[in-house]
């Protein structure tokens, strides 16, 4: 079957069930009490809009793409990531969770002009997030990643000062 005979045969099927639906709603605005009249007025009206739809180019249904590599952007499903792989008693972050909050903080620590590659920008860094968010930072598979865990890193994230580096 080509593509253009699937298609054809997709249209009919789908007026086929547009015109049941109008009769459907025929007689169900009839049952209701509506004039028979104003209840055709109201099927014509519905089959036409269904009718016409497709010619304006509206599609019935929207396929977006898939970003490459499983990348989810945006903050909303950031945090609803984070928050779904927190659910349940004791339940720690996978590693694509895990490896999203150390980029996180790897960016903040980058826009606070820390450098964790220097003495002097670690020493920066165990002052102002502490030991355990920098050690997170240096290994971050290295301990399992609670609530508890995010929450302290994420407050420590949430302490650096971002503006330092537009100066």
């Amino acid at each position: 079957m080509t593509p253009r005979e699937r298609d054809d045969s997709r249209g009919r099927r789908w007026m086929i069930i547009l015109a049941i639906g109008a009769v459907v709603l025929f007689a169900f605005a009839v049952w209701l009490g509506v004039s028979v009249a104003h209840s055709a007025l109201l099927s014509v009206c519905v089959l036409l809009v269904a009718a016409f739809v497709p010619l304006t180019g509206v599609p019935g249904w929207v396929r977006f793409r898939r970003l490459p590599y499983h990348r989810r952007d945006g903050a909303r499903r950031e945090v609803s990531t984070l928050s779904w792989a927190l659910y349940g008693n004791g339940a720690t972050l996978r590693e694509p969770a895990v490896r999203r909050l150390h980029d996180a903080g790897t960016r903040a620590c980058h826009h606070a002009g820390i450098d964790l590659t220097t003495t002097a920008g670690r020493a920066q860094a165990a002052d102002l997030l502490g030991e355990a968010t920098l050690a997170f930072l240096d290994e971050p598979l290295a301990r399992p990643i609670d609530a508890h865990r995010m929450r302290a890193h994420l407050t420590a994230f949430n302490r650096l000062d971002l503006r330092k580096a537009a100066l």
